[in-house]
C-alpha cells in the first residue's frame, strides 16, 4: 500500500535553514534539460517492506524556471534508517497521476537517514526534447520516442489524414496506412487520376484513383487526347491539314484546318437573303457578320418563320416572322398552335362565361367544339384573363362576355364584327356585371353603402375608375353623404373593369337598391385590319331604386357602377359612322318614400350608354319628396351625385344614388387608325389615333 510521506518542494525550500525532521529525511533533486517531463514519480521503501510514492505532474513543479523539481522524503518513525529511493520520469499524466511507460528510471543504493539531518539523493534526466513538442528522444524505453526531434509537427499522437505523405505521428504509417483511411478520399499523386479512395489496410493500403479520360470537340483538334502526368492537362494533337471545319464567319464556305489546330476560313460567300429584311450592308470579311436592317415594305406581308416553319406576318420593330405583325398588348400571339385557332361564327346572341369557359345559346355556337379559349396571366399587372384566339369573325348577333374574369378577343387577320360585342354592366332584375367587373382589386374603388337615419336611408356612392364616383344623398331625417369609389389605376393595358356602386341604405321590405354592376375589362386585338361599324361597350350598370313601407320606411337608391377598360388595337383600325367605343358610369338609383298610409319606391336608373356620348340618367320621378339618384359619367357629362330626401303630402323620403365613374379606352393603329366623325367614343381614348 501507499501513503503519501513526501514533503513538496516548498516546504523543503522553506526548511533549508532549519533543523531537520527528528526523524530525518532525504533530499530529492530532479534535473532536466530540454526535455521536460509531464510528471515525476518518487518511491522509498526500506528493508522491513514499508513502501511510499507519490506522482508529481508538471503543473506541480515548483520551479520550472530553474528545471528542477525538489522533494523531501521525510522517514516515519516506524522505519528503518536505511532506505532507497526511486524516482521516474514519464511523457504523460492523467489528472494528477503519472501515466504511460516510464521514460527514465534512476534509484539509489541504500541510504543512511540521519535523524535531524537530510541525506541527498541527486538525478539528472538524460532525456532530450529539442523541438520542443513534449515527446522525449536520446533514451531507450519502452514508448514511442519523437521520430524527428527538430519538427515540432512531427511526434507521436500528432494528427495525421488519409491524404497526408509524411509520417508525422511516428507510427511508421503513412495517408491510407493510418487506421480507419479504409474507403476514405486520399490523393494518389498523380493529377490524372479522379475520384481517389484509400483501398486495403495497414502497410499494405493504397491511395487508388480512376483514370482521367480527355475528351472535346474543338474545331481542328483530335477528339481524344491523353492526360500529361506532369501537370494534369489534357493534351490533344492537331487534325491533318485539309480536314473539314467551321470557322467563327457566318458567310464562308469549304474552310479547312492548316494542320496546327487552327480553322482557316474557306470561300466567301454573299450574305444570304432575309425574310422581312433589307439585303445585308456588307458580305463577310475578317470578324464581321452579316449586318441586316428591318425592311419597313415588308412589315405585315406574308413570310414564314425558319424555327417552327409556321406562316405569319413580317413584324415591325424586329423583323420577326409572327402570327401578328405588330406585338399587342398583355399576349404574345406566337404561343397560340395555329390548331388552335379556329372561326368563331354565331347565328343569333350569345353571351359566353369567363369563368366556366362556356356559352349560353351554345346551339348558335357554330364551330364551338374547335374554339380553345384559355386562361393566361396578362403581361401588363399579373392578371389572371381569358385569352380567346380566332382566326375571324362571323357573328349573327351580339356578343356578350360575362364573368369575373377580363377577356382578351384575339383575331389572327382581319375583323369586321357587324354586330354589338359587348361586355358591360346591366340591371336586369338582378345586376350583371360584364367579363371581368367587380373585380377583387375595387377595394375603395367601389362607392360606400348607405345606413338608416330615423326610417330614412342614404343613397350609395358611385363606383370609381377613371375618377371619383359621385356621393349618393342623404334622407329626410339627414344622416351623411355616402362617398364614391376612387379612382383606379390609370395604366391604359392594365385590365381592369369597373367597380360596382355601392348599396343603398335600408333592410328588410324597405330595402335599398343595390349598387350597379361594373362595366367588365375587354381587349380586342386583330392581326390585320379591324372595321368596326357597330358597338364595342365596357359601360357600367344603373343602381336600383330604393324601397319603401309605410310602417318601416323608406330606402336609399343605389349607386351607379363604373365604366370599365377597354383595349381596340389592330395594324389598321378602320372605325366607320356606326362605330361605338364606350365605357360610360351607370345612373343612380332614386330613393323611396312613405308614409303611415302609403309608400312609393324609388326608379331604377339606366345603365351607362353602349352607343352614345349622352350621361346615364338617374332615377327620376315627378315626386317632389324622393332624391333623385345622379347621372352617369360620359364623355358630354361628369358624374352626378344623388339628391337628398325630403318630404311632401307627409311623405319622407330616402336620398338618391351617386353617378357611376367613367371607366377608360385605349385605341391604337399600328400602321393607321382612321376614325368617321360620327363615330363615337366615350370617354375620349388613349393611344395615339387621330380624332376627327
Amino acid at each position: 500500500m501507499y501513503r503519501l510521506c513526501l514533503l513538496g518542494c516548498v516546504l523543503f525550500v522553506a526548511a533549508c535553514g532549519e533543523k531537520a525532521p527528528d526523524e530525518g529525511a532525504i533530499r530529492v533533486s530532479v534535473t532536466y534539460g530540454t526535455f521536460k517531463p509531464a510528471c515525476v514519480r518518487v518511491e522509498a521503501k526500506d528493508a522491513q517492506g514499508h513502501q511510499e510514492a507519490t506522482d508529481i505532474p508538471a503543473t506541480g513543479f515548483k520551479a520550472p524556471q530553474k528545471s528542477e523539481v525538489l522533494v523531501a522524503v521525510r522517514r516515519m518513525a516506524d522505519w528503518d534508517t536505511a532506505m532507497s529511493i526511486t524516482v521516474s520520469s514519464y511523457a504523460e499524466a492523467a489528472g494528477n497521476r503519472c501515466s504511460g511507460a516510464a521514460v527514465e528510471t534512476f534509484s539509489s543504493a541504500s541510504l543512511t537517514v540521519v535523524p535531524k539531518e537530510y541525506t541527498r539523493f541527486d538525478v539528472t534526466l538524460k532525456a532530450v526534447d529539442a523541438d520542443g513538442d513534449g515527446s522525449p528522444t536520446g533514451v531507450e524505453w519502452a514508448g514511442v520516442s519523437d521520430c524527428d526531434d527538430k519538427r515540432s509537427d512531427m511526434h507521436p499522437g500528432a494528427l495525421e489524414t488519409c491524404t497526408g505523405t509524411e509520417d508525422l505521428n511516428c507510427n511508421k504509417r503513412v495517408g491510407c496506412q493510418e487506421e480507419g483511411c479504409v474507403s476514405q478520399v486520399c490523393d494518389d499523386g498523380n493529377p490524372c487520376t479522379e475520384s481517389d479512395r484509400c483501398a486495403g489496410t495497414g502497410l499494405s493500403a493504397l491511395c487508388m484513383g480512376t483514370e482521367r479520360t480527355c475528351s472535346q470537340i474543338a474545331t481542328c483538334m483530335e477528339t481524344s487526347g491523353t492526360c500529361n502526368k506532369a501537370t494534369g492537362a489534357c493534351e490533344f494533337k492537331p487534325q491533318v491539314t485539309g480536314a473539314s471545319c467551321v470557322d467563327a464567319q457566318t458567310c464562308t464556305i469549304n474552310d479547312y484546318c492548316n494542320g496546327s489546330g487552327a480553322c482557316v476560313s474557306g470561300t466567301p460567300t454573299p450574305c444570304p437573303t432575309r425574310t422581312c429584311f433589307l439585303p445585308a450592308t456588307s458580305g463577310c470579311v475578317a470578324n464581321n457578320d452579316c449586318s441586316y436592317s428591318l425592311d419597313p415594305a415588308q412589315v405585315n406581308t406574308a413570310c414564314v418563320n425558319p424555327a417552327n416553319q409556321r406562316s405569319g406576318w413580317c413584324r415591325g420593330g424586329d423583323g420577326a416572322c409572327s402570327a401578328f405583325p405588330y406585338r399587342p398588348s398583355n399576349f404574345d400571339p406566337d404561343t397560340v398552335d395555329p390548331a388552335d385557332i379556329a372561326a368563331l361564327t354565331t347565328t343569333g346572341e350569345v353571351t359566353f362565361n369567363t369563368d366556366t369557359l362556356t356559352w349560353d345559346q351554345d346551339n348558335r355556337v357554330t364551330n364551338r367544339d374547335r374554339l380553345k379559349p384559355r386562361a393566361i396571366t396578362a403581361q401588363s399587372g399579373n392578371l389572371q384573363v381569358v385569352l380567346f384566339p380566332v382566326s375571324s369573325l362571323t357573328l349573327g348577333g351580339p356578343l356578350r362576355f360575362t364573368g369575373s374574369l377580363p377577356i382578351i378577343l384575339a383575331v389572327y387577320g382581319d375583323a369586321n364584327p357587324g354586330q354589338y360585342i359587348l361586355a358591360n354592366g346591366r340591371f336586369n332584375g338582378p345586376t350583371l356585371r360584364g367579363a371581368g367587373g367587380n373585380h377583387g382589386q375595387c377595394g375603395s374603388s367601389t362607392g360606400a353603402t348607405g345606413t338608416v337615419v330615423s326610417g330614412e336611408a342614404e343613397g350609395g356612392g358611385g363606383g370609381g375608375h377613371a375618377t371619383t364616383g359621385a356621393a349618393g344623398g342623404v334622407g329626410f331625417s339627414g344622416g351623411n353623404a355616402r362617398s364614391g369609389g376612387d379612382p383606379q389605376n390609370s395604366d391604359p393595358l392594365l385590365l381592369l373593369g369597373g367597380c360596382a356602386g355601392g348599396d343603398g341604405g335600408g333592410t328588410g321590405n324597405m330595402a335599398g337598391g343595390q349598387g350597379g354592376a361594373g362595366g367588365g375589362a375587354f381587349q380586342l386585338s386583330v392581326a390585320r385590319t379591324l372595321t368596326l361599324q357597330k358597338a364595342l361597350s365596357v359601360s357600367g350598370g344603373g343602381g336600383a331604386g330604393g324601397q319603401a313601407n309605410r310602417n318601416s320606411g323608406a330606402g336609399g337608391g343605389g349607386g351607379g357602377g363604373s365604366g370599365g377598360r377597354l383595349i381596340v388595337e389592330a395594324f389598321a383600325v378602320n372605325l366607320e359612322s356606326g362605330a361605338r367605343l364606350t365605357a360610360n358610369g351607370g345612373g343612380g338609383g332614386e330613393g323611396g318614400a312613405a308614409r303611415n298610409n302609403n309608400e312609393d319606391p324609388g326608379v331604377n336608373a339606366s345603365s351607362g350608354s353602349v352607343d352614345t356620348a349622352t350621361p346615364a340618367a338617374g332615377g327620376v320621378t315627378t315626386s317632389v319628396s324622393k332624391g333623385e339618384g345622379g347621372q352617369g359619367a360620359a364623355r358630354n357629362g361628369a358624374a352626378g351625385a344623388g339628391k337628398n330626401g325630403g318630404t311632401n303630402n307627409s311623405y319622407e323620403a330616402a336620398g338618391g344614388g351617386g353617378g357611376g365613374a367613367m371607366g377608360l379606352i385605349h385605341l391604337r393603329g399600328i400602321q393607321s387608325c382612321t376614325v368617321n366623325a360620327n363615330a363615337v367614343l366615350s370617354p375620349v381614348p388613349t393611344g395615339g389615333c387621330t380624332l376627327p
